[in-house]
């Protein structure tokens, strides 16, 4: 028996807290797998601390040695896949009418700050993989403009077009004139 990373330990349980919305006869469906299939998903699985476990790998542990994989080799990829669990969640909440619980820029915010950690695990790591160094720059900078055009967005709804651009014009950005 070997144990799981914290993370794959818990999807059984999120496999069972679904079931009791949709069933696993609707899991089943959903996943073109058997109801008993389903059902060991919402199970806890053998373990050291569960020697008597009888859950089976869920296409969610898939999904995380797919994103471990990509980790191996380019974590910002990685980063990159697992931010569209949330994104996909927004998109839900849009279509359901609900509200997200983050908004626009701070999403962006969040995008940015991603990169940006990359950024410095790539220098911290200091092996040369200037490609990968380079491409996260990019995604930082794409963030950077994306996360500033909705901030000055979202400036001119709340305090007014006018006194958006007069708060602007008193910041300078790198020693130039703010935009």
């Amino acid at each position: 028996m070997r144990n799981r990373p914290p993370t794959f330990r818990r999807t059984y349980e999120y496999i069972k807290r679904t079931a009791e919305h949709v069933t696993f006869g609707k899991i089943a469906a959903i996943s073109g797998k058997s109801t008993d299939v389903a059902e060991a998903w919402g199970r806890p699985f053998e373990s050291d601390d569960n020697p008597a476990g009888t859950g089976k790998k869920d296409p969610s542990q898939t999904i995380l040695r797919l994103i471990g994989l990509a980790h191996s080799k380019d974590p910002g990829l990685a980063r990159e896949w697992a931010s569209t669990f949330p994104e996909y969640v927004d998109y839900l909440d849009a279509k359901a009418g609900r509200e997200s619980e983050r908004s626009v820029c701070e999403l962006a915010a969040i995008y940015l700050k991603e990169h940006a950690e990359m950024v410095a695990e790539i220098l911290h790591r200091n092996d040369g993989n200037w490609e990968g160094l380079w491409t996260e720059l990019a995604q930082c900078e794409g963030a950077f403009f994306q996360l500033k055009a909705c901030i000055k967005e979202q400036m001119a709804v709340e305090v007014g077009d006018d006194h958006a651009h007069e708060i602007r014009s008193k910041v300078s950005s790198f020693g130039g004139k703010a935009a």
